[in-house]
């Protein structure tokens, strides 16, 4: 069983990332204003622009063929981590006056191409999301790259150390800054990663129940017992909280 490719691209910097950050929690912190769907460290992430993201993404994945369906939150949730990381990538590269790799702009032309024949606002938004794992992948090999000639004086040869370090760099980044994120997503940063926060209470919905198991999670493909659980989820849930097809098989 696999997630459309698309899907798989959102989620790019969550997998990078999954259990090596450290973070600072945000449940205990000052609530981030009404419209705003994260605050880092001064910078704003507009909750219109989540939500029109999110809805361009199911649109897409909704007309799209063998789209197997999943929450819509486990799309919100995982769209929000990719923001934040990315804010938290470009005043990185800022500080250390590094530059992406050259690689990026055929990247992002390669992206806009893939859904050039989509709807106006479905190819926005699945732009966006891509683009945006994009540059938080290749932000990572930048960074890792700067830091690592710096730390051994000597050009790094390894793709996956290279990357490996500039992820870290990322985190510790976020651990050292404050991250507030809106409550309305479910999500803390905890030991790093990103884990459900919904609260004490007993969920009273199949979404909810479900939202506690999926944040921080790999649903790119290879957990296949996570997908089955997803697959399930989805199911149970009503149309509009759920992005894919119910008939994909």
């Amino acid at each position: 069983m696999s997630i459309t490719p698309r899907l798989a691209a959102l989620a790019v910097p969550l997998l990078l990332v999954g259990g090596a950050l450290t973070g600072c929690g945000v449940s205990d912190g000052p609530q981030v204003r009404p419209g705003v769907a994260a605050e880092v460290d001064g910078t704003t992430i507009e909750l219109s622009d989540v939500d029109d993201t999110v809805a361009g993404t199911c649109a897409y994945l909704d007309d799209a063929d063998g789209a197997l369906p999943f929450p819509r939150v486990t799309v919100r949730r995982l769209l929000v981590e990719t923001l934040v990381r990315e804010t938290a990538a470009e005043r990185l590269l800022d500080e250390l006056d590094a530059e992406l790799p050259d690689t990026y702009a055929p990247a992002v032309a390669s992206i806009d191409q893939n859904y050039a024949d989509a709807p106006d606002d479905q190819a926005a938004a699945m732009r966006a999301g891509d683009t945006s794992s994009t540059y938080v992948a290749l932000a990572s090999d930048a960074i890792g790259n700067t830091l690592l000639r710096e730390e051994t004086g000597a050009e790094p040869g390894n793709p996956e150390e290279i990357r490996a370090r500039g992820t870290q760099a990322i985190a510790d980044w976020l651990a050292d800054h404050d991250v507030d994120l809106n409550p309305t997503y479910g999500l803390r940063i905890d030991d790093g990663s990103f884990v459900a926060d919904d609260g004490l209470s007993v969920p009273v919905s199949d979404g909810a129940v479900f939202n506690q198991g999926v944040a921080g999670f790999d649903i790119s493909g290879q957990d296949e017992e996570l997908q089955t659980k997803i697959q399930q989820a989805s199911a149970q849930l009503s149309d509009d909280q759920v992005c894919g097809t119910r008939t994909a098989g």
